[in-house]
């Protein structure tokens, strides 16, 4: 026969997200095809919103971010968003060969002070091309 134990309550595990959101720009054969948040902060956050995982997430934008988010990022008044241009034609030279030429502008990196206090469960550190120090993964 079984017997009755007290299960102890567990919170569910809190995760930190540090990613900065980055605005999209996808052209092909010089034009604008597609705009469009993305980024492991769009993407991620809308995952665990999903399913219900706990989690604060940290993300640094211009002053020119025009999204609707349900998480706010942290807005650096004297930058721009990150922004990405994805430039796709039909070859290269003449030869044919698909490729993509990808143009970057990166917004301030993720430090250590813009991280919370609160200790977490996990965290992921998501960045792209020096968009988090190493000094924050370290944290």
């Amino acid at each position: 026969m079984g017997r009755n134990r007290t299960q102890p309550i567990s919170s569910p595990p809190r995760c930190l997200i540090a990613r900065n959101y980055c605005h999209d720009i996808l052209i092909r054969y010089c034009i604008i095809s597609a705009e469009m948040l993305d980024g492991a902060a769009s993407f991620i956050s809308n995952v665990f919103d999903g399913v219900s995982v706990s989690y604060n997430l940290v993300s640094k934008v211009g002053s020119d971010f025009a999204y609707s988010v349900r998480r706010d990022p942290i807005v650096v008044s004297d930058c721009r968003m990150t922004l990405s241009h994805a430039h796709f034609d039909s070859g290269i030279k003449g030869e044919g060969q698909q490729d993509r030429v990808l143009k970057r502008v990166a917004c301030d990196p993720i430090c250590p002070s813009n991280l919370p206090e609160s200790r977490f469960d996990f965290g992921m550190a998501i960045g792209v091309g020096s968009e988090i120090t190493v000094e924050t993964v370290e944290n």
